[in-house]
């Protein structure tokens, strides 16, 4: 997973520019349907603007979807931006991540036994003092391995959250290919 939110950023407003476009365009087009309709009353022209309003409502609903899908763009943006600007994280690459820092903890203990059983000894005092500030490394880096295997595991929880919300929400949205030359059927 890579994402870059100035990016999204950037597309997000590419989306908004677009929806805001079609909103203008449906409302001109409605408008001459509205004046047109002032000056074509006949049989067919009842037809022809009971058709026009079903697909209103159609074009309606359409709208809703795509202010919706540009509200999930924006929350996409909002979330990942604070977690940081860019973002690289190998999601199934978790629990190698988990077994070397593990691992690495399983040393780190394994050296304080051997240090710890030194130190207790050693008959030098001067060692067993160089010992022991061996040991507190040591447990600052276990401790800092602990803390570094949390924030990896609670980011990675962050982002498994994310990308199970935005699915879910792009899941209840219909969308439908739009081509608005496409008027075969009003005729």
């Amino acid at each position: 997973m890579k994402i870059e939110t100035g990016k999204l950023y950037s597309s997000y407003i590419n989306i908004l520019s677009l929806v805001k476009k079609y909103e203008d365009n449906i409302n001109n087009l409605q408008f001459c349907y509205n004046d047109i309709s002032n000056y074509w009353k006949d049989g067919k022209s009842e037809i022809f603007f009971d058709k026009i309003n079903v697909n209103k409502n159609k074009i309606q609903k359409n709208i809703l979807d795509l202010n919706e899908l540009l509200n999930i763009y924006k929350d996409i943006y909002i979330k990942y931006n604070d977690i940081g600007n860019n973002i690289e994280y190998n999601l199934s690459n978790e629990n190698i991540i988990y077994n070397k820092i593990d691992k690495c903890i399983s040393i780190i203990n394994k050296l304080n036994q051997k240090y710890f059983s030194i130190s207790n000894s050693s008959n030098f005092t001067v060692v067993s003092y160089d010992i022991n500030d061996n040991l507190e490394l040591l447990d600052t880096i276990k401790n800092d391995l602990l803390n570094l295997k949390d924030k990896i595991s609670n980011m990675s929880f962050k982002l498994k959250n994310i990308e199970k919300e935005i699915k879910t929400r792009i899941s209840k949205i219909k969308i439908n290919y739009i081509k608005e030359d496409s008027m075969d059927d009003i005729r």
